[in-house]
């Protein structure tokens, strides 16, 4: 799939290292973007996209729908019903935003693959100590965070979607005529009288689609935002570093101690700016 958004030639070692592309994708890979694009929505609009942007506006009407027609004695589905049209909206919202803001997702991932500054021999062993010590520690988290979060929330998901429905159909659950469809994975209002398999089935696969592209949008919206707020409190860390040792970096510097020490502060200078850009 990713060759489909990133040219045929997607060999990481064969690009060229001083392009923006390498590092883009380099902070894409190494930042779990894949689900982006699981959800459809990087780095280009995919088909994932195009199905779930029309499913979930019109589910989110007739969830709407069903908060109405649904009797008050049903609480359960009532309030369910209502966590999905809220749920919906937010999920398109971010979907539609992070479309919106590709650029600034390109600008931030250039500047998480470059590692955001390049201090140009400038820094000493101890800066680069606590650089290798702080990227270590927030690579352990969001390994950490991926997995704990993706793991609960999926077994979530296919429980829902996957396992409901089935254990409904299993134990027989009560299927009243009154126009709500029970045997699909979130019990819906439809706009047919009929119960026949066929309009379960448009229903069904309607709430799949959904279900379906719902993780790459969670997970790709917040590990995201995740990974990029661990890289830079990372850089906070490397820049409060390269502060602390302002003078002992110049020492090092074969230059006069004042240009010396203005060349550092110099760089954490720009740091600063590039942080805060």
């Amino acid at each position: 799939m990713l060759s489909c958004f990133f040219g045929k030639n997607t060999v990481l070692e064969n690009w060229d290292e001083n392009s923006e592309k390498y590092y883009i994708k380099k902070a894409y890979k190494e930042n779990y973007g894949f689900w982006m694009t699981q959800g459809g929505f990087y780095p280009g609009v995919g088909v994932e996209a195009c199905l779930y942007i029309p499913a979930s506006m019109a589910l989110s009407v007739i969830f709407a729908m069903t908060v109405v027609s649904i009797s008050n004695s049903e609480i359960a589905v009532k309030s369910e019903s209502v966590h999905f049209v809220a749920f919906l909206a937010i999920e398109l919202t971010a979907m539609i935003t992070f479309i919106y803001h590709k650029k600034i997702i390109d600008e931030i991932y250039l500047a998480m693959g470059q590692k955001f500054y390049d201090y140009e021999n400038t820094l000493d062993e101890e800066c680069y100590e606590v650089i290798a010590s702080a990227y270590k520690a927030g690579r352990s988290r969001k390994k950490i965070f991926h997995n704990l979060f993706v793991g609960c929330s999926m077994s979530t998901l296919l429980t829902a979607s996957i396992a409901r429905p089935i254990i409904s159909y299993l134990i027989g659950d009560p299927d009243p005529d009154d126009g709500i469809l029970r045997l699909v994975p979130v019990p819906i209002w439809t706009p047919f009288r009929s119960k026949s398999w066929q309009v379960n089935l448009i229903f069904f696969l309607a709430e799949e689609i959904v279900a379906y592209v719902t993780p790459g949008i969670v997970f790709g919206c917040i590990l995201f935002i995740v990974c990029a707020s661990e890289d830079v409190g990372a850089q906070l860390i490397i820049l409060g570093q390269s502060l602390k040792s302002v003078v002992r970096r110049g020492e090092r510097l074969d230059m006069p101690r004042e240009e010396a020490l203005r060349l550092c502060f110099n760089h954490s200078i720009k740091h600063h700016q590039l942080i805060l850009k």
